[in-house]
């Protein structure tokens, strides 16, 4: 028997090498058929050929002889070039001998191999006189649509492009009929950045949210240690995939229902469906007005999935709603986890969520998202905590360089030592290690900045506050005095000693609300199933 491992490379850049939302999700979607779909039909008329495990963007799949491999191998090749032209995919392959969870280790050991040497294909640029492709500067060889079916223009594409923009289009009638009775008649998905919704009298901002699964790859290692016979593996591995699947697919649904609640909360009248708006003590904070579709006259959802599977969502969505919709998943994930059954027992998300302008470079906004949800991790490994932890960042201006580059030009505070301005990451549930870093905490922070009588509607004040904090302790006693009638600052159950006077902790190393001021612009919740604001 042989073992074949199937995983896609270098995705960041075929999946978000462009800012067309609509070749985006196209992109994504041939990832999925070329580690799902295809494979399945390949295998259609051979029973004996099984399809092991499946998510995440890699198949593992058994074959009764090494032949039989290799032609599967060949013809998904072939497939894969002929249909998703520029995508990347390596193979390992392994024979089925002694226990199965060392087979299974050697495999991942070769595929890091290969992505290590970087054994890539290049593909062949103009010869002669060519037309780049606008998206991913390749010969052109055809002219693609703009997104609208009924417009005139066009723009030059290579066979990536068009095969993007085609499975883009079936990305999106796939996501409406998976999700027909949550969107109703009265909603659809976008498929371009610009009709994710705008913010009142804001510029438009979107934010690209990447959550991921913790531990998963040591989950699966834990659950075929002690099944080294191949047949039982199988049906372990099956079961988690299956099960992995549901969750992440439920998870997303329970999210996207909780959405279309928050869509006009007030329920004032039918011409205020395409409004979601964020309300403290009958003042309106905040406001996102929903583009419709002239053709149809159904309202965009200001949120898109990209890539979708199991542990490992990726989505866009109005700036405003980064924050509130990945707290839901990862709250949905966790949930979900427990209800199905999940094997090894409840598992948990991490997020990253990088807010920036509509029209920020894509896949930029991608990689400092995958960025944050990385440093999420990280925190948690290094303190071996449990439960959910995310990140986020504002990129609204055009700097380059790493995170943690960026963060150390933007967030340090300019008196002692320079401390950090900033506590993320945060945990979504409790926070043995610092009890103050916590989502619950922040958010009741948060609220109170948003108060529009003493904060919100006085936005010099809180730009004069964030000033105040950079400049240290001193600075902010000024600011009291001046500003704040020398009232002190907001204040929960886990606040350290300090922070309402000074903003900072007593060894002046921990900042209190630098986090809850920048938030206070930008965070909107989503409604509970009651219609309030959960």
């Amino acid at each position: 028997m042989e073992l074949v491992l199937v995983d896609t490379s270098q995705i960041q850049s075929f999946i978000f090498g462009s800012n067309r939302l609509r070749e985006n999700v196209g992109a994504s979607f041939l990832v999925s058929h070329a580690t799902e779909t295809w494979p399945k039909e390949l295998l259609a008329n051979n029973k004996s050929d099984k399809i092991i495990y499946s998510g995440g963007g890699n198949v593992l799949l058994a074959f009764d002889d090494a032949n039989t491999a290799t032609n599967f191998i060949r013809a998904l090749s072939i497939k894969i070039i002929e249909e998703a032209p520029s995508l990347q995919i390596a193979f390992a392959r392994q024979e089925m001998t002694g226990a199965f969870h060392k087979v299974y280790q050697d495999l991942q050991l070769q595929l890091r191999e290969k992505k290590r040497r970087g054994e890539i294909s290049v593909p062949l640029l103009g010869l002669g006189v060519t037309r780049r492709c606008e998206s991913t500067g390749l010969p052109a060889n055809s002219m693609s649509r703009e997104i609208e079916e009924d417009s005139d223009t066009s723009f030059p594409a290579s066979n990536e492009v068009v095969e993007k923009s085609r499975m883009g289009d079936e990305s999106t009638k796939s996501l409406h009929i998976r999700f027909e009775k949550i969107l109703g008649k009265e909603y659809e998905f976008p498929r371009q950045l610009d009709n994710l919704g705008r913010s009142e009298g804001e510029h438009s901002h979107i934010a690209v949210v990447h959550i991921d699964g913790d531990g998963m790859g040591q989950r699966i290692q834990g659950l075929i240690a002690d099944k080294p016979e191949f047949k039982d593996a199988k049906v372990c591995l099956k079961d988690f995939s299956d099960k992995l699947n549901t969750v992440g697919s439920t998870a997303l649904a329970n999210v996207l229902a909780k959405l279309v609640k928050s869509i006009d909360v007030r329920g004032e009248n039918a011409d205020k469906r395409g409004i979601i708006s964020h309300m403290i003590a009958n003042h309106e904070i905040a406001k996102i007005i929903l583009n419709k579709n002239n053709k149809n006259g159904k309202f965009f959802l200001p949120f898109r999935p990209i890539i979708d599977g199991g542990d490992d969502l990726t989505f866009v969505c109005d700036g405003r709603l980064g924050i509130a919709l990945a707290i839901a998943f990862m709250q949905e994930f966790e949930r979900q986890s427990v209800a199905l059954n999940l094997p090894g027992g409840k598992a948990t998300a991490c997020a990253g969520i990088a807010i920036v302008k509509v029209h920020y470079p894509f896949a930029r906004a991608y990689s400092i998202a995958e960025e944050l949800c990385s440093n999420a991790k990280t925190y948690k490994r290094k303190h071996k905590l449990d439960g959910a932890y995310f990140d986020w960042h504002f990129a609204l201006s055009g700097l380059s360089g790493n995170l943690e580059a960026i963060r150390e030009k933007e967030y340090r505070a300019q008196f002692d030592d320079r401390p950090w301005l900033h506590l993320r990451p945060y945990a979504l549930g409790k926070n043995p290690e610092k009890t103050y870093q916590t989502w619950r905490n922040l958010e009741e922070t948060v609220s109170a900045f948003q108060d529009p009588k003493d904060w919100l509607e006085r936005r010099n004040k809180l730009h004069a506050l964030e000033a105040a904090l950079r400049q240290g302790p001193d600075h902010v006693g000024w600011f009291r005095q001046k500003y704040n009638d020398n009232k002190k600052f907001p204040t929960t159950d886990a606040a350290l000693d300090g922070w309402q006077d000074t903003g900072w902790d007593k060894d002046r190393q921990r900042c209190g609300y630098f986090d809850a001021l920048e938030l206070a612009d930008w965070y909107m919740p989503l409604a509970n199933e009651k219609g309030g604001e959960s």
